[in-house]
């Protein structure tokens, strides 16, 4: 989906869809097969989305780095290191200027707030870890994968392909 061609900010956004571990007896990542390869973008990549890419991609690499939990103890660990990350990943994909084009607009509107409702669901993640309430972490793991889900198929609309785990990116 090509477009919008206009200079503007480029910034960093978090993850698209993160790989969220369950917080039960195993720290098994949440995904599925089509999630494990990160696509390539098209030649045609929209001005918006190559500056997203350019923004995400530090912040993705940083968050990709920290070592994921093996067990549901490093889960707190992993949770604590990659929330602020992604975080600030969020707000540096809010410091792109927005697309020119109405649909690709309102696509990338849809996009950064599926980003905020992943984080959201991520804090309430890591608050339940911490207070060891099953049900709570359930909840916000079911809220997480939905918001993560959402989010990369906007992601993926958008050719938007630095923002989100891969499990080999």
């Amino acid at each position: 989906a090509g477009g919008d061609d206009d200079a503007g900010a480029t910034t960093a956004s978090p993850p698209a869809a993160t790989t969220v571990p369950s917080a039960t007896t195993s720290a098994q990542p949440v995904t599925t097969e089509e999630d494990d390869v990160r696509p390539e973008p098209p030649e045609d990549q929209s001005r918006w989305a190559r500056q997203v890419d350019a923004a995400c991609k530090p912040w993705q690499e940083r968050i990709d780095a920290v070592a994921p939990p093996l067990d549901a103890t490093a889960l707190e660990r992993w949770m604590t290191e990659t929330l602020p990350l992604a975080r600030k990943q969020v707000a540096a994909v809010e410091k792109v200027k927005p697309p020119a084009n109405v649909d690709e607009a309102e696509r990338a509107k849809l996009f950064v707030g599926g980003l905020h409702k992943l984080e959201r669901a991520l804090t309430r993640y890591l608050a339940a870890i911490r207070a060891g309430d099953a049900e709570a972490i359930q909840r916000a793991l079911a809220d997480a994968n939905a918001a993560g889900t959402e989010t990369r198929g906007y992601a993926l609309s958008l050719d938007v392909t630095e923002c989100g785990g891969y499990s080999s990116g």
